[in-house]
């Protein structure tokens, strides 16, 4: 698989992801932790799109947009302090 198909169907997961949550979201009986779990999931796979863009020099024209990334990880550290709040 070629980078650029790689980064493609990361791409794709990470929407998929994104909608998931969103579906989630809307149904108030969804546990949290499952949504907190679908929230770990994207991050983990936007963090290895931003690898392979990084390491790898790729350019691709996704429906990422890099604008997000500061977004992400504000809610990674909300994710935590909730997880902190929910142990």
């Amino acid at each position: 698989m070629s980078m650029q198909s790689h980064l493609a169907e990361l791409e794709r997961r990470h929407q998929a992801l994104e909608d998931e949550i969103t579906e989630c979201l809307t149904h108030p009986a969804v546990d949290d932790l499952r949504i907190v779990e679908l929230k770990r999931r994207k991050l983990q796979v936007k963090d290895e799109i931003e690898r392979l863009r990084h390491n790898g020099h790729a350019s691709v024209h996704g429906r990422l947009d890099p604008r997000l990334k500061f977004a992400d990880h504000a809610e990674l550290g909300l994710l935590r302090v909730r997880l902190c709040f929910l142990s």
